[in-house]
């Protein structure tokens, strides 16, 4: 049986204004899905001319460069969706 998670993950233009976007999606654990998001994350590349390539995760396009700098990992915040609503109260 799957488990019901929400990833957050920020969304900015880079200037102007940045929001926390929580989105809903089935894995078979907690820590299933914080692997497969890092492996994703890590096998995106730079395409021909040099800039870093999207990914997609629970029907999510992400850039790589928000979780990775200076090859650095940084992972995003996954919650079941229980506790994400715990949080958000």
């Amino acid at each position: 049986m799957k488990q019901k998670l929400v990833i957050i993950w920020p969304f900015s233009d880079g200037c102007t204004y940045s929001v926390d976007v929580p989105t809903p999606f089935l894995a078979k654990s907690l820590e299933d899905a914080l692997f497969e998001f890092e492996l994703a994350c890590e096998k995106t590349t730079k395409d021909e001319f040099g800039y870093i390539k999207k990914f997609m995760f629970a029907g999510v396009e992400f850039h790589r460069s928000d979780f990775i700098v200076k090859e650095q990992y940084y992972p995003p915040v996954i919650l079941t969706v229980d506790d994400w609503f715990k949080e958000v109260k």
